[in-house]
């Protein structure tokens, strides 16, 4: 089944990642402000490489089609729950583990989610609904891909939050950031729980308002007249 899982997170590596890429690379320029646009700063050639990694992978409205045309029915939808199924056993093996309790819950939550949400919209893809699908291909897209990031921040945090714990002798922050002081593995580890936290807590929340609408399935996109466009 790792053939399928690489066949499943092929649309996410190329779509979702380069999404985010510009984007991030967009705040770096911000963050440089005036001087991030012009090309004494490399700010401004890494946003420009960026913008063509969406386009050159084979466009990422073609990977988010085929996330919902082909990944989600492959092997009669085995391959894609397979993926789900890896990612509830890390939340399985992440219970219990001190100083990640509340990501494990949210992480549990969000993927259920998906799961759902996967369910209703590969079987509108294969319905007289199929164009309705299709809309939503990118914001399913998005949404499965910060699902995914959402568990792999829980993957490393359960992996870094014992070792931290043994490095420090608890998870007291005053603790935590003493030792981190003094030991980068300390620090290493201490900023991998952290970074769990703030994507899980800050950023993931966001993801529940794109199922909601997905699961509404709007049909304005299909319904809005050619003339609407204003063409002569």
């Amino acid at each position: 089944m790792v053939n399928a899982l690489i066949e499943v997170l092929t649309p996410i590596v190329k779509g979702y990642i380069t999404d985010k890429a510009l984007e991030v690379c967009s705040h770096g320029v911000q963050v440089y402000g005036g001087y991030g646009y012009i090309s004494e700063f490399p700010v401004e050639q890494l946003m420009r490489d960026s913008r063509i990694f969406m386009i050159y992978e084979g466009t990422n409205g073609i990977q988010a089609m085929d996330l919902i045309g082909r990944k989600l029915s492959m092997n009669n939808g085995e391959s894609f729950q397979y993926f789900i199924d890896l990612m509830k056993k890390t939340v399985e093996e992440a219970k219990g583990i001190e100083g990640i309790e509340g990501l494990v819950e949210k992480v549990s939550h969000a993927v259920s989610r998906l799961e759902s949400l996967a369910r209703e919209i590969g079987q509108r893809a294969r319905s007289e609904k199929a164009l309705n699908a299709y809309a939503f291909a990118h914001p399913f897209l998005e949404v499965t891909g910060n699902v995914t990031f959402a568990w792999m921040h829980l993957w490393r945090a359960s992996v870094a939050a014992p070792k931290l714990a043994k490095k420090v002798g608890s998870m007291d922050k005053e603790a935590i950031a003493a030792k981190a002081a003094k030991n980068k593995d300390a620090a290493f580890y201490a900023g991998q729980i952290e970074s769990a936290k703030f994507f899980i807590n800050t950023l993931l929340p966001s993801t529940y308002g794109k199922m909601d609408a997905i699961l509404e399935g709007d049909t304005s996109v299909e319904d809005i007249l050619d003339l609407s466009f204003g063409s002569k």
